[in-house]
């Protein structure tokens, strides 16, 4: 995670002469699959330290590859919304979890907001806000 992590914050630091965008294309589609797969895991397990650390690549995917996201929007957003019926709001655990994860929700929603066509996206977007 640390390697991916690592390799989106350069992504979005890159001068102007190399697109963050561009450095991240190719890598994107099997990403995103392993973060959807090891969210279901750590929601599954309620493994709240990886589910944090996907919220975390996740957030940075997104805010790099922006309307690129769209494809994904649907895999992502039921998990979304799931973290946040699971997770109770009495620790401060549970409660930054839950900070973690509606912080991920709005670079999600920001990154599809850029598509032409949103219609896709609208009754995932009124279903979790």
């Amino acid at each position: 995670m640390n390697i991916v992590q690592g390799m989106v914050n350069e992504a979005e630091n890159e001068e102007d002469d190399c697109d963050g965008r561009e450095l991240l294309q190719p890598l994107v589609p099997e990403l995103l699959r392993t973060l959807v797969e090891l969210l279901k895991h750590s929601i599954q397990s309620k493994c709240e330290p990886l589910q944090t650390e996907v919220l975390n690549v996740l957030h940075s995917v997104c805010s790099v590859i922006l309307d690129d996201f769209g494809v994904y929007f649907n895999d992502f957003m039921p998990m979304m919304s799931q973290i946040l019926s699971n997770v109770g709001n009495v620790t401060m655990s549970d409660k930054k979890l839950r900070a973690k994860a509606i912080d991920t929700i709005g670079s999600i929603i920001i990154a599809v907001s850029d598509c032409e066509d949103k219609t896709p996206y609208t009754q995932g977007v009124h279903e979790i806000t």
